[in-house]
């Protein structure tokens, strides 16, 4: 917990469109497949068994996270 509230000021939220449900299945395998895998969690919407959100652990956006946002098609969302 201290690792965290020392980096809160390099941690920013940021929010990524993908264009459909497989394209946060593939951003999920990406993160995963990676070594080592990059810690995320996949909210997977119920009853409907859809997954909807992908949380990734605070980070410094290391190349190997910013590559699989990219392979996944995602773009950033402007609201």
């Amino acid at each position: 917990m201290s690792t965290y509230f020392a980096l809160r000021t390099h941690l920013d939220p940021y929010c990524v469109q993908t264009v459909d449900q497989a394209s946060v299945d593939h951003l999920a395998s990406l993160l995963s497949a990676a070594d080592p895998p990059i810690p995320h969690y996949l909210w997977i919407e119920q009853p409907n068994n859809v997954p909807t959100c992908l949380a990734l652990a605070p980070n410094q956006r290391e190349s190997k996270i910013v590559e699989a946002l990219d392979k996944s098609g995602g773009r950033l969302w402007k609201g």
